[in-house]
């Protein structure tokens, strides 16, 4: 245990730019890998569990992904700063919550750190002028619908149906 945590530790510090702008700049650059970190993290310890735990936390990662952007592409939603019409909702929100709500699942007495942390997510994409709060609103939904759904299934959602574990 204490070494799957030194290793997220020490790849979490990999993956944080040292030189980073602003605070939301910082988080909004580690989301990505440090969920992905995050959701993979179960398997190293090579047993079943491990692997099933991290394979439904990919898969509402892949499934929040997928609905993610279907919604972005029927919608098309300009961003604040106008870059372009993909604003709405959130991905980072999206797949910060989807670990979130896979995360509270497993470990209920944690879950409003797990909350407390994607919500610090899409505070830094309102933050940045890249989403407006709405659309964290709705990826922040969508997201932990999509973790609670996978890991609350024997199977996940999809991958499980494709490679059983």
């Amino acid at each position: 245990m204490k070494t799957k945590f030194a290793v997220s530790v020490l790849l979490m510090l990999l993956v944080v730019p040292a030189e980073a702008g602003s605070f939301a700049e910082q988080v909004s650059g580690a989301a990505r890998p440090v969920i992905a970190i995050a959701a993979a993290l179960p398997a190293l310890g090579g047993s079943h569990h491990g692997l099933a735990k991290a394979a439904r936390r990919c898969d509402a990662q892949l499934v929040a992904m997928i609905l993610t952007s279907l919604i972005k592409d029927s919608v098309r939603e300009w961003r604040p700063d106008r870059s372009d019409r993909r604003s709405f909702p959130s991905g980072h929100t999206s797949a910060a919550f989807a670990l979130a709500g896979s995360l509270a699942r497993e470990h209920p007495k944690h879950k409003w750190l797990y909350i407390g942390l994607a919500s610090l997510v899409g505070w830094s994409r309102v933050e940045l002028d890249k989403h407006h709060p709405y659309d964290v609103a709705a990826g922040a939904a969508l997201g932990y619908a999509c973790g609670r759904w996978s890991s609350g299934s024997e199977d996940g959602i999809l991958v499980g149906k494709v490679f059983r574990f």
